[in-house]
């Protein structure tokens, strides 16, 4: 390979002065063997200069590309240093030439990469929808309200126009214990929200999820409960504990922000601490708490076991758990399973599987602003499965 040539077709693409057939040239020296060196420094140096809009490759040949990096690094997969080097470079290409999503398939063997296209649909993914359940039963779309305010008991609701939930005690009025109810706040799958809870504490609410808690909190402690996902800030109070019962776990906390995923058809609960501190105590069915509780330092995971009540810690990157809540969806070598079931919940669908694919594992990242078919044909890019889509039904096959 000429590496000035390759160096210079490289410049004139992203300068966008390239011919057909230097772009053609260009292609065939990126799929070359043996220049993964050369090809990553020009991509990390891309990555900090490029700024024009336009791709420089065509979707086919991108995806011919996608497939063709896919292809090396499955052939190079014992090789483990290479096999993540080729990850990093996968990454830089998406970046440049703006793709937005890119997907890798973990598996034992790929042959051939035949491509697989779902059938278009155009589902698109999460948005600020919810409802809210007030204390006497009620239940208000929250969708269906631009702005405004609910009054409950002592309390004012607040509904903003950009999807948040604030509640306000009345000035210089005190609550009466009388006057305190529990409210329900639900998003439905495909359904994000934030709230702003009478102490002044933040939570974004994740799909599928559901928030039980007071309008105004009792003088010794704060206490909620979740079932789903949720991003909590809480609001610093010494002499209060804040307290997130959530699927067979109590979640202690001061005021810190963590992530608590803790949905009912999961066998496993976790807790992601970003900063400050917490301690998760595991329940026992009697209410109980186990004797097998620990305390979390920030960047560190506890995983609870819904079964036998065993608590796991690890060390995470708590950009890529927290992804979703500026936008995008994170997966580590995420079974297929796992990933669909996000997936459920984010675009209001239903999977079914045809045929066994619980070896296939992702790594990647997504935007949860895309469409599903366009997350869907990228998935099926890899070659390891490919999807159909049916209504709101996705199949996924071998």
């Amino acid at each position: 390979m000429n590496k000035n040539r390759l160096s210079l077709l490289f410049e004139k693409a992203l300068s966008n002065n390239i011919s057909d057939q230097e772009r053609e040239e260009l292609f065939l020296l990126l799929e070359e063997e043996g220049n993964n060196h050369e090809i990553e420094q020009l991509f990390e140096k891309a990555r900090f200069s490029y700024v024009d809009e336009k791709p420089f490759f065509s979707e086919q040949e991108t995806e011919n590309l996608e497939r063709s990096i896919i292809r090396k690094a499955q052939i190079n997969h014992h090789k483990h240093q290479l096999r993540y080097r080729l990850l990093a470079m996968a990454a830089a290409i998406v970046l440049v030439i703006g793709i937005g999503i890119f997907f890798y398939l973990n598996t034992a063997k790929i042959h051939s990469l035949p491509q697989q296209r779902v059938v278009l649909n155009n589902i698109m993914p999460v948005k600020n929808k919810a409802t809210l359940m007030l204390g006497n039963g009620k239940v208000v779309n929250l969708e269906e309200i631009e702005r405004g305010e609910i009054k409950e008991g002592g309390v004012i609701i607040k509904k903003t126009g950009d999807g948040k939930l604030i509640y306000e005690a009345k000035a210089n009025k005190e609550i009466k214990s009388n006057q305190i109810s529990q409210n329900v706040l639900s998003t439905p799958r495909g359904g994000q929200y934030q709230l702003v809870l009478p102490d002044g504490s933040k939570v974004w609410l994740s799909a599928a999820s559901s928030l039980l808690y007071p309008t105004d909190f009792e003088v010794e402690k704060r206490v909620v409960t979740l079932k789903g996902e949720a991003y909590f800030e809480i609001a610093k109070n010494q002499v209060r504990p804040f307290i997130v019962n959530a699927n067979g776990a109590e979640i202690h906390v001061l005021g810190t922000s963590f992530l608590v995923s803790a949905y009912e058809d999961m066998k496993k609960n976790t807790t992601t601490l970003v900063e400050g501190k917490v301690r998760i105590n595991a329940m026992l069915p009697d209410n109980k708490s186990n004797e097998n509780a620990v305390t979390l330092k920030p960047g560190q995971q506890a995983t609870v076991d819904v079964q036998t009540k065993r608590i796991s810690m690890r060390q995470v990157d708590v950009n890529d758990v927290l992804a979703w809540k500026s936008g995008s969806l994170v997966f580590q070598g995420d079974n297929i399973r796992t990933v669909m079931k996000t997936i459920e919940r984010w675009y209001d669908v239903d999977v079914v599987y045809a045929g066994d694919v619980s070896g296939e594992t992702f790594i990647g990242t997504v935007s949860k602003f895309d469409s599903i078919e366009k997350l869907l044909n990228t998935i099926a890019l890899t070659g390891g499965v490919h999807f159909k889509i049916e209504g709101r039904k996705v199949v996924v096959m071998k």
